[in-house]
């Protein structure tokens, strides 16, 4: 699985094929594509000269298969315990520049409208991803395997994307000052394992999609799953639950000397809220 980053000629023309190697990346919605090359007949071989022909004609943007009407699948895919809807359909082989030894299928996601108070707003964004193909019976290109469970893949993927997200806004990943290159590599080590660790614990308090009970408010009807928010405030509400440590400022008599302890608990869950 790879962004569109992945998604380049050279690397496809340097997958390896027939191991079991399936590359799945993101496409531009403007991405060249070439329909394979057609075969020419027994009379054309004996006349044909120079080099056999790599592209076909050009295919469909992706963004064009959006206007047609017919061809669309829809399914529910499982993604953490939840059924996201997906609208799709899927195109080819086709092959691209540069890499027309490895023919590759489209997929196209629809993206969803949602409407409130008559007013339609852009919920999902289509999503156009390129499969490499493989050899069927006959010789004949097909799907590696069904297009919704390379699409759940595909959303397993996004998860990973929250992941790193959240090591880095949340988590701190890669913020340690550190100037040497043994600390620099080490640090960021100990700060994932941990990120791990919390997770981890989360996941064994509450499971893949239920969360902490919080009762719905009126503009929230609750989560559909725990985010690194939620299990931060999780871990505060374990260690505030400790005498030793009193989050909350109460008014005390006497001189500061007196409210030092109090003053030091208070900057505690301060600076712990920052983070997150």
């Amino acid at each position: 699985m790879g962004d569109g980053d992945f998604s380049v000629a050279e690397l496809r023309a340097k997958a390896p094929e027939g191991d079991g190697v399936v590359l799945m990346t993101r496409c531009a919605k403007n991405r060249a594509l070439y329909e394979l090359p057609e075969e020419p007949g027994p009379e054309k071989k004996k006349r044909r000269r120079g080099r056999r022909r790599k592209y076909g004609d050009r295919a469909k943007r992706p963004f064009e298969w959006l206007v047609e009407k017919a061809g669309w699948r829809s399914s529910e895919l499982v993604v953490r315990g939840r059924k996201v809807p997906a609208h799709f359909r899927v195109e080819g082989p086709f092959v691209v520049k540069k890499a027309s030894e490895r023919p590759v299928f489209l997929v196209v996601v629809k993206g969803i409208d949602q409407v409130r108070a008559g007013r339609r707003r852009r919920r999902r964004e289509p999503a156009y991803w390129m499969v490499s193909a493989v050899r069927g019976h006959g010789g004949r290109w097909v799907m590696p395997s069904p297009a919704e469970e390379l699409l759940e893949w595909a959303w397993q993927r996004w998860e990973v994307e929250v992941c790193h997200r959240e090591m880095k806004t949340g988590f701190g990943v890669g913020e340690a000052q550190c100037w040497g290159q043994r600390s620099s590599i080490l640090s960021v080590r100990w700060q994932v394992w941990a990120y791990g660790v919390s997770v981890l614990a989360g996941f064994r308090a509450w499971g893949l999609s239920a969360g902490p009970i919080r009762p719905p408010g009126r503009w929230w009807s609750g989560a559909r799953r725990w985010s690194m928010g939620t299990l931060w405030r999780g871990f505060r509400r374990e260690l505030w639950g400790r005498e030793e440590f009193r989050p909350l400022f109460t008014g005390t008599r006497g001189g500061w000397y007196e409210k030092e302890a109090l003053l030091g608990g208070m900057n505690n869950a301060v600076w712990g809220s920052l983070r997150g």
